[in-house]
């Protein structure tokens, strides 16, 4: 069969919904595999844990009282330990 046929149907106007999905589509071909980004974030808390313990943001706990830190996350005990605590 000969795909002539095919080339001759005029094509259906697209509604404001198809173009809307179409879009979207596209735009989710573009962003990559969900492991990958998954992994971005990782390496994004990870490298944000290690610069902001350094700072000192003065929050006090409204509860315990205790002063609030920021843990690295990249440190040896941490990374050691991150699968036992929660």
């Amino acid at each position: 069969m000969s795909n002539h046929a095919m080339d001759n149907v005029p094509e259906a106007s697209k509604s404001a919904m198809d173009k809307f999905l179409n879009g979207i589509e596209r735009a989710g071909n573009k962003i990559p595999d969900p492991a990958l980004l998954f992994f971005y974030g990782l390496l994004i808390v990870w490298v944000l844990s290690a610069v902001l313990s350094q700072v000192d943001f003065g929050l006090v706990h409204p509860v315990t009282g205790q002063a609030v830190e920021i843990n690295n996350l990249l440190t040896g005990t941490a990374l050691a330990t991150s699968s036992l605590t929660w």
